[in-house]
């Protein structure tokens, strides 16, 4: 038998304030709502899609966000295929870019315990994060991620 679900949610906030209080409304915690960094995404405009297939005991997931957090342009793509009960064994897959003014802050948030200031791009205020991985950490996880500022080149 194949069942089929699909959620949409949409989250805005326009100013810090709101983001705060929709933060603490989602119960993302204290690492999330009492950053100094958070502030900076506002404003909040993001779309997220959750679309998942079960037949038999395996489920494909895919989870979509889109939009705009502070100057950053968001795009996300994370699929998962694999039995919900055993996540260490299911094949996940990440592909996305965050683009604009600090992308390793909102990094930051959606990466739990890292530290946003370890991937500042010395002088930069705008830049570019790209992230591509397979796997689960439990497994092998392999990958590849990068921050580049959105200077010119300058050639010697």
């Amino acid at each position: 038998m194949r069942r089929q679900a699909k959620v949409d949610l949409s989250l805005q906030a326009m100013t810090a304030d709101g983001l705060k209080v929709t933060s603490e409304l989602l119960g993302l915690g204290d690492g999330v709502t009492k950053s100094k960094q958070l502030a900076s995404l506002a404003p909040l405009d993001l779309h997220m899609g959750l679309t998942s297939v079960r037949e038999g005991n395996a489920t494909s997931a895919s989870i979509e966000v889109k939009g705009k957090a502070g100057g950053t342009d968001v795009s996300i793509l994370a699929k998962a295929t694999g039995d919900p009960g055993k996540l260490a064994d299911a094949a996940i897959a990440i592909d996305g870019s965050v683009e604009g003014s600090q992308p390793q802050i909102l990094l930051g948030f959606l990466v739990p315990g890292l530290a946003p200031e370890r991937l500042a791009v010395a002088g930069a205020d705008r830049g570019k994060f790209t992230l591509k991985a397979q796997g689960v950490p439990s497994k092998s996880v392999t990958g590849h991620g990068d921050l580049r500022d959105r200077r010119p080149a300058t050639r010697l």
